[in-house]
């Protein structure tokens, strides 16, 4: 049967447990590193648990977080021998890290899986283009609006039918959205007066109105 809850992208649990069978279970406090870019990359890590960002650092010095990761993700795999950008957990978390060439003799062996991984990076991918243009092309309250509805549709932030967690600071919600945290305060300020959330407390909120929240997006 399949799990409501979770992504069509996500690694299934039949899947995570044919990984697991080739991997090294590691767990991770909040905000500790787990790889960093440019260092020697000879592992894949799937998310098991917990929230995870993917970040670069920018000429000047500037973190810019690229992703958010959740359960079910793979991440950190790369054909340059390096890792392409860092990690660092979010919340507390568990990962399973595989060594990529046991990773790549078990795809020759079982091609179900390689097609699901290979759709993984397809749905990756076209989520990164998608983030470019909204950082492109969004006010910062539209970008605000679309990150709230995306984790309403992620089961690690979704509470229930209309509350989220915002397991991420303010700050780093606004170094993905490519804004100030500023911005995401007065943003979250405005769509409270309106009556699109409603605040519960400072990890969380409740969207009160979500067709008016998909109408802030840009989605309707």
């Amino acid at each position: 049967m399949t799990d409501p809850d979770m992504r069509a992208d996500e690694v299934t649990a039949a899947e995570r447990t044919q990984l697991a069978r080739i991997s090294q279970r590691l767990t991770f406090g909040r905000k500790e590193t787990i790889y960093l870019e440019g260092a020697d990359s000879q592992h894949g890590y799937v998310l098991i648990e917990g929230v995870v960002e993917s970040y670069c650092m920018l000429l000047h010095g500037e973190r810019r977080i690229t992703a958010f990761l959740f359960p079910g993700d793979i991440f950190g795999m790369s054909e340059a021998g390096c890792f392409t950008t860092s990690a660092r957990t979010v919340t507390p978390a568990v990962v399973d890290r595989v060594r990529l060439t046991d990773l790549w003799q078990l795809l020759e062996e079982d091609a179900a899986l390689r097609f699901h991984l290979f759709c993984h990076a397809c749905h990756q991918a076209r989520s990164a283009q998608r983030h470019l243009l909204t950082l492109g092309e969004k006010t910062a309250r539209r970008r605000v609006a679309g990150f709230l509805l995306t984790l309403q549709g992620t089961a690690t932030c979704r509470i229930d039918d209309t509350r989220i967690a915002l397991p991420m600071p303010q700050t780093d919600i606004a170094d993905y959205l490519g804004v100030t945290p500023e911005a995401v305060s007065r943003s979250l300020v405005a769509m409270q007066r309106e009556g699109l959330i409603r605040r519960t407390d400072r990890h969380a909120m409740e969207v009160a109105d979500p067709a008016a929240l998909r109408v802030e997006a840009g989605l309707e």
